[in-house]
């Protein structure tokens, strides 16, 4: 934008000078960094601002609130205030701080002046309390502005305000002296009735609750009383109102619930200069609320010309607070007129009187902390002895009813007439005593503060510099007992016959200090742990201070050497002990297989697992937690291993020779792909029936010649040899040249009529590693691994991602695998990876006859982190994919994608099932109703949708 051109010293406003568009998802209270170029034609002046986006923002309440029983703030007083505070921002506040100052009043101080706030919500209100006192010296009308600031993190001011609080209560409230004047109101005899409403403001009155005894109006003209009698049925009433003006208001305010605080049946105004009317009751005023003064009067028997109307002297107000009408006739009197022109006025307020009653003992020590009964009422005394009554009433000649424990009652009369007075009160010292403490610490004599002494029935505590006094008490043997942090407490019996000063000397818990060495150094950073406490040490030293007596546990830990478990007992002495670590030694594992070096061999060691290298080998540190050692040594092709080991002082190499296992020998019987199940299977010993899909597992030991034996029927016998070694896993029969009507599904028990068809016997089929061999029936082998995938981000896992792997899809675990089982080898498979919000990646895997791939071989593959792609349903538009009905009652129907697996989660991303779209639909009939996710990797790409079952 253009700026107009500036003089020397001139200064210009700038609005509106750019738009800043946030994004969704931009973190609460982010710092945005903007940057303000102003460019003539030889300079250019830049300014660097920064603000935050979605922050809190704090707003205090109108009112400061006085919280004791008075709501009056008087000399000698100590006042609870408290403010609310509300946030009204954006985002949740985390932290701030609320202080309270007293900037132009030396006699108010307040007490705990800070309130630290933590976690205030959007649109929740909290209020901050504080602790004011006023001198018992502060002057009547004395006022203090207070002033409260609320600061997040002391670095930004979120809100601030002030308020006036008056000391004492004002003489009276003068509200305008013009000289100038009106006719209308409140009094405007030219007619026979009149009703005027005048609105005052708290700041017309003082923010001090007030006893309104009296109230006066300026009169500038009066009429002659022969020619008006005065006016009849006048009444004044007053009602607190939250109104702040008259602007809109279409009918008076409704004053039938006001305090009628004047009523006269004749009202004569006979003279000019004030018009006082004194209430016939006293108006408690609050000190914080606007007040609505109504004035009526009529119908008079007769009025006065225009010329002779009674005029009052007036003046302008910021706004309209004047509601005003004359009639004739009604008493009824409707809304005529509103106006800010307004009468001067004057509020009397009965001044406060103050009595001060001190107690002492006889020796005029002061009572301090004293719970005094005084007419019923509960005080308690201060540190000068004093409780400090305000009272409206009369004093003069004024008896007193004081009940103090352990003193009786007495009554005490009071004759001042003076505002302030203050009534000594001497109790008797012949039964009561005061017993002082001074609390030290033995050793280096410094006063203790905050120590507690229990001594008979009450607990005093030591100030600022270790002293405390109790409140009198009856003398003879008293129990008394001292504590404070971190010092061993003291008790014993007192004998008090008078009053009594002890010196108390508490000794401090003693000091653990731990020295630890490795190997020959004291080290940094050990780990020492004391109970619950930890520390790092600091040249081989951790101290721990203040410490109770008693046993503790004591815990030394350091990476690579033994951890340190013992207790240690504290009394009174300081414990300086020193401890030497000893280093865990290394295991190293050679694990051979058939005299071979075994490669990615599972070692579990208490728990962790562990994989050898290419050359068979695994290093890792001795457990401490687990002296035995116990290793466990596992390979997919040999039987595993178990060791047990005992302490091991020093590095250790152990060599481990795994013996071959049995291999699965898997029979798939079938008529030209039909498969036939119940077909009893014999090898090695052992027997196996074939399952519904024609399959039967036998394992068996490894060997050169195995005879089989195939049971199709009792008439009808197969047998053969194989040779049993870790390439033979699937010996696929195909009895197309039998026939099997009589013994398929089920059916070996029927008669066989039919035996055409001969099987030769004694039949030995030997089958090479990865290679086909027929003999009469259809014999093939196929070779079937395991395929593990590791997905991860670059630094931890990923939860969740789709792996599709030859159409197969599953999603990997919290550790980001997933293992797909008898993947067929000689064969390329094609896997694809995907996740929401990363990048997918696919690729191709040879499986040749060579390839050795198994649960323990890991392919890991890294996905990247990507914006949030477009909404789901554009991705599935774009390739030609819908689901339909949605919502349904859980019968989907899906278009293009016959055959696809789709995986179903609930709306917490919880994996329930894997589902296969069949017949161009997909059934969840049987699910609860909800909302749910079908998720799928369709062209390469993540798709997702979204489907809501009734």
């Amino acid at each position: 934008m253009n700026l107009k051109a500036l003089e020397s010293n001139e200064s210009d406003t700038l609005k509106n000078i750019c738009s800043i568009e946030l994004q969704n998802g931009i973190a609460d209270q982010t710092k945005i960094p903007l940057e303000i170029a102003i460019t003539d034609d030889e300079l250019t002046t830049r300014n660097s601002v920064r603000f935050k986006v979605n922050a809190p923002k704090l707003e205090f309440g109108k009112d400061l609130t006085i919280n004791n029983q008075s709501q009056a703030f008087n000399p000698g007083d100590t006042i609870d205030v408290s403010i609310s505070l509300t946030n009204i921002g954006h985002a949740d506040l985390g932290s701030a701080t609320v202080s309270l100052q007293i900037t132009d009043c030396p006699f108010v101080s307040a007490i705990d002046n800070k309130q630290e706030i933590r976690d205030l919500q959007t649109d929740s209100t909290i209020f901050c309390n504080f602790k004011l006192t006023a001198s018992s010296f502060t002057p009547m009308m004395t006022s203090a502005k207070i002033h409260i600031t609320a600061d997040e993190q002391s670095t930004q001011l979120i809100d601030s305000t002030e308020y006036t609080l008056i000391v004492g209560q004002l003489a009276e409230s003068i509200i305008g002296t013009s000289t100038s004047h009106t006719e209308w109101y409140p009094f405007n005899n030219y007619y026979k009735c009149g009703k005027t409403q005048i609105l005052y403001t708290a700041d017309d009155l003082g923010s001090s609750p007030a006893k309104i005894e009296e109230m006066a109006l300026s009169i500038a003209f009066t009429v002659d009383p022969q020619n008006f009698d005065g006016y009849k049925d006048f009444k004044i009433k007053i009602k607190p109102v939250d109104l702040a003006d008259f602007e809109n208001i279409t009918d008076y305010v409704d004053m039938s619930d006001a305090q009628t605080v004047y009523s006269k049946n004749l009202q004569v105004i006979d003279k000019k200069g004030l018009q006082t009317f004194v209430f016939d009751s006293s108006f408690i005023y609050d000190g914080k609320s606007n007040i609505v003064v109504e004035m009526t009067w009529g119908v008079n028997e007769s009025y006065v010309s225009k010329e002779n109307r009674t005029k009052l002297y007036c003046h302008t107000t910021s706004s309209k607070t004047i509601a005003y009408d004359f009639e004739d006739e009604e008493s009824e009197i409707y809304l005529y007129k509103v106006t800010s022109y307004r009468p001067n006025t004057v509020f009397r307020y009965q001044k406060p009187k103050q009595v001060m009653f001190r107690f002492t003992n006889a020796n005029d020590k002061p009572l301090i902390n004293k719970q005094i009964s005084i007419d019923s009422k509960s005080y308690t005394t201060d540190s000068t002895g004093i409780v400090r009554l305000i009272t409206y009433d009369i004093l003069y000649n004024r008896d007193f009813k004081i009940e103090v424990e352990n003193f009786g009652i007495r009554h005490q009369r009071v004759t001042s007439t003076s505002d302030t007075t203050l009534v000594n009160i001497t109790l008797d010292s012949d039964l009561m005593h005061i017993v002082y403490f001074h609390v030290t610490d033995s050793a280096t004599h410094e006063n203790i503060c905050n120590a507690g002494i229990n001594i008979g029935e009450s607990i005093v505590y030591t100030d600022s510099i270790g002293t405390a006094s109790t409140n009198p008490m009856l003398g003879g043997s008293i129990q008394f007992a001292v504590e404070a942090a971190n010092y061993f407490s003291q008790s014993g019996l007192l004998e008090i016959e008078s009053d009594t000063s002890f010196n108390i000397q508490l000794a401090k818990y003693p000091n653990v200090t731990v020295r630890t060495m490795v190997e020959t150094d004291f080290t940094d950073s050990v780990t020492v742990t004391l109970d619950s406490t930890t520390i790092l040490t600091s040249n081989g030293i951790a101290k721990f201070e203040n410490i109770v007596n008693g046993s503790h546990t004591l815990n030394i830990s350091y990476s690579g050497y033994y951890s340190i478990n013992c207790d240690i007992k504290t009394e009174k002495t300081e414990i300086d002990t020193t401890f030497q670590l000893q280093r865990i030694p290394t295991i190293t594992l050679m694990v051979y297989g058939d005299s071979l070096p075994l490669k990615n061999a599972k070692i579990m060691v208490n728990r962790h697992n562990l994989l050898t290298d290419s050359t068979g080998m695994v290093s890792f540190a001795a457990f401490a937690d687990n002296p035995s050692q116990n290793i466990t040594v596992e390979h997919a092709n040999f039987f595993s291993q178990n060791i047990s080991l005992g302490h091991i002082e020093s590095d250790t190499t152990i060599v481990v020779n795994l013996n071959t296992l049995c291999y699965p020998i898997q029979f798939h019987l079938h008529n030209q792909n039909t498969p036939l199940q119940g077909i009893a299977v014999e090898l090695d010993n052992q027997s196996a029936t074939t399952d519904t899909l024609g399959l039967a597992t036998i394992f068996a030991k490894p060997t050169e010649s195995a005879e089989y034996k195939i049971t199709l029927t009792p008439e009808i016998v197969l047998n053969g040899t194989i040779a049993v070694n870790k390439n033979v896993a699937l010996i696929n029969i195909d009895l197309a040249n039998i026939d099997t009507t009589h013994f398929a599904h089920h059916q070996s028990d029927t008669t066989i009529t039919d035996t055409t068809h001969t099987v030769p016997h004694d039949t030995t089929i030997v089958v090479p590693p990865h290679q086909d061999t027929t003999h009469h029936d259809t014999t093939t082998i196929a070779i079937t691994y395991k395929i593990e995938f590791c997905i991860s981000d670059g630094s931890a896992p990923i939860n969740d991602a789709i792996v599709v792997l030859n159409s197969k899809l599953q999603m990997t675990d919290n550790r980001g695998m997933v293992v797909f089982e008898e993947v067929t080898a000689g064969m390329a498979a094609n896997y694809i990876v995907a996740k929401e919000d990363y990048t997918s990646t696919d690729g191709k895997i040879e499986i040749s006859d060579t390839f050795i791939c198994n649960a323990d071989t890991t392919i890991n593959l890294i996905l990247n982190k990507i914006q949030p792609p477009t909404t789901d349903a554009k991705t599935a538009e774009a390739h030609n994919f819908a689901i339909s009905p949605n919502p349904s009652d859980g019968l989907l129907r899906i278009q293009n994608y016959e055959g696809q697996q789709f995986m179903l989660c609930d709306m917490s991303g919880r994996r329930l099932k894997t589902i296969t779209a069949e017949g161009g639909q997909i059934d969840l009939r049987p699910i609860s109703s909800g909302i749910y996710t079908l998720t799928s990797i369709i062209c390469g790409e993540l798709v997702s949708y979204t489907i809501i079952i009734r």
